[in-house]
Parts: C-alpha cells; structure tokens; sequence
C-alpha cells in the first residue's frame, strides 16, 4: 500500500501533466500540502468516480476520514503500433481512472508501474517501445516485467 507522501507526489504529478505545470516549485507545492488539513475532518463530500459530463455534477461521500481513500487507481494508456521491424511501437496518450480490486493485479508489478509512474511525465513519455522479447533489465527499460518491457529505446 503506498504511504499519503507517495500518494501525494503521485496527484502532484497527474497535475502536472493534465495541466501542463511547468514550475518543478509548484509541483513540489501540491506534493507537499496535506490538503486535508484545509478541511473540516473527514468523511469528505467528493466528486462521484463516473458521469463525468453526463448532466449534473455528482457527488458521494467518503466511506471514512482517510485522506488518501485508495479507491480509485489511475494509469497511464499506451497507444501501442506494430513497427516496421516487427516490433511495437509505444506511446502514452492519457490517463485512466480504474477501481481498484484486491487479488486481481500482480501485486509487485502493480507497485513497480506506481513508483515509475511517481517519477513524472518527464520520464514516462520518453517510453517509445513495448518489447516481448526476453532480456535483462537495462537502463532503457522503463518497466521491465516478466514478459514485456516498456522501453525508451528503439
């Protein structure tokens, strides 16, 4: 389970690349802040996980006062190609929302793409290559799994 400090920096750096932040300082300011402590104490009143568009706002409560109601996962979307050469060509294109679900993601995997998620989109939109081939871990491997490798090299 990711600590309220990592789950800080992770929605400071969604923030950045949503918004296109381009001061490390502000970034480092929403990291930071325990925004809860600008709140009257939990259950909070929040934005409802869906219909986002669809008519009115919606909202629900929080089931407890844990600031970082780890419900909801978010991701990132890889747009992946067939390359000429027989490879995979890969790119992030957006973030997603997903509900999260004990038992059904491999845990370690699950903790690895969080923390290479947490080193920004600095880092993550230089993946350029999904490979299936086996090999060691090298400095361009992004994510290196059992049986893929997200990569920045081509």
């Amino acid at each position: 389970m990711m600590d309220l400090d990592l789950r800080r920096r992770f929605f400071a750096e969604e923030l950045e690349a949503v918004c296109k932040l381009r001061s490390s300082s502000l970034v480092d300011a929403f990291a930071a802040v325990p925004r809860e402590a600008f709140l009257p104490p939990g259950p909070w009143v929040v934005l409802a996980d869906a219909d986002f568009g669809a008519g009115p706002v919606k909202t629900r409560q929080t089931p407890d006062a844990d600031p970082a109601m780890g419900n909801i996962g978010k991701g990132l979307v890889f747009l992946v190609n067939r390359a000429s050469d027989d490879g995979f060509a890969a790119r992030v294109t957006g973030f997603v929302a997903i509900y999260s679900a004990v038992g059904i993601r491999d845990a370690w995997l699950n903790d690895r793409l969080g923390m290479q998620m947490m080193a920004g989109p600095q880092q993550w939109q230089t993946v350029t290559r999904l490979r299936r081939d086996a090999h060691d871990p090298t400095p361009a491997c992004w994510l290196h799994g059992p049986s893929f490798c997200l990569s920045t090299q081509n």
